[in-house]
């Protein structure tokens, strides 16, 4: 596909999955009637896509006082674009950094991945550390080599580059979308989650938590999180 069939493509996608009014879990599974080598397969997905206000307003305050947006995403690049353009979030596409393929001679993406997107071979995969590495390639430079003062995420995909500025000073503020991440599976978020519980109304704290409701896609005006299926809030899973 070409660039622009894969952005039509994820537009069509967000337009259906944000109204499909259900979160929750769907096993999918392959035509009985099918002749794979693999046979029938399933696979479990949790239904419904949701983009919230108060991230727009988030980046409309920040822009308002001076502060510049980007988005650093392990998802494909055209995915984070076509979403970022149809929701209101208004991020430049010159600010959005994710997975990108290289081209073939008729302008087809590959399956391979594009290191020297930009030239230089300096385009790391952006995941984990890469994440980091791309600030410091395309981002530092425009800011006399400073580290973002904020950064928002929700995995350990993301922990590298909330917490590689923090000694430094330049970020001030790591904000994680409370997942009620596994201590065993995700350490250093669960880590950065317990620090932000035991400081929670503290101004100087290092992390805070976004809590989300899992039933109906929002953001909650607390900490605590209502995970998909449950009633009750939650904060952080206790130690393994």
């Amino acid at each position: 596909m070409t660039p622009d069939e894969v952005y039509s493509l994820a537009t069509e996608s967000n337009t259906y999955w944000s109204t499909y009014g259900r979160y929750a879990p769907d096993t999918w599974t392959s035509p009985a009637d099918m002749e794979t080598s693999a046979g029938m397969v399933s696979v479990q997905v949790d239904t419904g896509i949701s983009f919230t206000d108060e991230l727009i307003d988030l980046y409309r305050t920040l822009e308002a006082n001076g502060f510049d947006i980007y988005i650093i995403s392990a998802s494909p690049y055209d995915l984070i674009h076509a979403a970022s353009d149809q929701f209101g979030y208004g991020v430049p596409a010159d600010h959005i950094f994710a997975m990108r393929c290289c081209l073939d001679e008729n302008g087809r993406y590959t399956n391979e991945y594009n290191y020297d997107w930009g030239g230089e071979g300096m385009y790391a995969q952006t995941q984990g550390p890469g994440k980091s590495q791309i600030i410091t390639n395309f981002i530092a430079p425009k800011y006399d080599g400073q580290g973002p003062v904020m950064v928002c995420g929700d995995s350990a995909g993301d922990m590298n580059m909330m917490t590689g500025w923090m000694e430094s000073g330049d970020t001030q503020l790591g904000v994680i979308f409370n997942r009620y991440r596994n201590p065993a599976s995700d350490p250093l978020t669960w880590q950065a989650s317990a620090e932000a519980a035991e400081q929670m109304g503290q101004a100087d704290s290092r992390f805070v938590l976004q809590g989300r409701d899992e039933n109906n896609g929002q953001l909650r005006p607390f900490e605590t999180t209502i995970l998909q299926g449950k009633t009750e809030e939650v904060l952080v899973r206790p130690a393994a």
